[in-house]
């Protein structure tokens, strides 16, 4: 590509593309994120929402029904993504996942889960084909998780997730791997463990360890080094052989990883209280709150604020990786809202 053409596609992309991502409306984004409870039975010291001022607390049926509400109002066609705290232990799960399944045929569901509550019983609709249930391993060899995670036993999830798989199909599933010094070499098996189970979605992603977490925990926060690279490039390398997309396992250096909205542009977080975030840096900062009858019109204008290279907003994100590996994280999140 020559400079001149490079140029044309880059002022095509900030006066036409780019203008438009910021005209997607709230709930035309292609994905909305949203929280459903902060109870977990994993027990993670690494876990960033013990910080968090809705700790422990669910999402009420008033506030679930506000959002269901908007979804139908705005014939809403993306994905909604469920994370924070064990989903699966969410008291209203039933309830949420068959009225968004009514919503129209268009929008699915991405739900992350520990696994361990993969052995209860779920909605049908969860393995309906319009669900994708992701499972987090932290290790695949339980001796790696000493001291991080009290109460997940890997080869109960691992049970959990071959079984579901032959019952229904593996193509419900997606895995994540979350990488650090104690459990690299785990990798491979960890792949190995996917493809002879039919999930042919496959992540890797490092273990964020924030600053004034104990001081051992820092200990494990990955190293970029040879030994990485080569483990990375070993289970590429397994994924392509077995015809699998290896793009998952791209773990880049902390120094790349800024201003994520110019990527993706911005989807909306909605917490248990019905709060919303512009994203998951800013989480102390909301826009509004989707029980706001103007909701949408304050997203709107929200977006257009922090798009302005003044606001200089990305240098203000929390979750920005400090030279040394480590994440930034207030000791606590108190929220507060901005005008648009």
């Amino acid at each position: 590509m020559n400079r001149k053409n490079g140029r044309s596609i880059l002022f095509f992309f900030i006066g036409v593309v780019w203008p438009f991502l910021l005209e997607v409306s709230m709930f035309q984004n292609k994905n909305i994120f949203v929280a459903l409870t902060y109870q977990c039975n994993a027990f993670c010291k690494k876990c960033m929402t013990r910080f968090h001022v809705n700790l422990h607390q669910t999402m009420n049926r008033e506030t679930l029904d506000c959002f269901l509400n908007l979804l139908r109002k705005y014939d809403y066609k993306g994905i909604i993504s469920v994370g924070t705290g064990e989903p699966l232990l969410y008291p209203d799960l039933d309830y949420f996942v068959q009225e968004l399944f009514k919503i129209n045929s268009s929008v699915q569901l991405r739900l992350l889960t520990n696994g361990m509550a993969l052995s209860r019983q779920l909605p049908e609709e969860l393995f309906s084909g319009r669900c994708k249930l992701g499972v987090t391993f932290d290790a695949f060899e339980q001796a790696s998780l000493n001291g991080l995670q009290k109460g997940v036993d890997l080869e109960t999830v691992k049970e959990n997730v071959s079984r579901l798989s032959q019952k229904y199909d593996g193509s419900c599933f997606y895995l994540n791997y979350t990488i650090y010094q104690n459990n690299i070499n785990q990798l491979l098996p960890f792949c190995e463990f996917g493809i002879k189970n039919g999930i042919h979605e496959i992540y890797a992603t490092e273990l964020k360890v924030f600053t004034g977490y104990e001081a051992e925990l820092k200990e494990v926060a990955v190293i970029h080094d040879e030994n990485l690279t080569s483990v990375i490039a070993n289970a590429r390398k397994f994924l392509e052989d077995n015809s699998i997309n290896s793009t998952g396992l791209d773990i880049f250096h902390p120094s790349r990883k800024a201003a994520c909205y110019l990527r993706n542009a911005a989807s909306p977080i909605i917490d248990v209280d019905g709060s919303v975030s512009f994203c998951s840096g800013r989480e102390d900062i909301y826009v509004g709150n989707i029980k706001d009858e103007t909701i949408a019109d304050i997203w709107q204008g929200y977006i257009k604020k922090v798009s302005n290279p003044s606001e200089k907003w990305c240098s203000l994100c929390h979750d920005r990786p400090l030279l040394d590996g480590t994440y930034r994280l207030p000791s606590t999140i108190h929220k507060k809202k901005v005008q648009a």
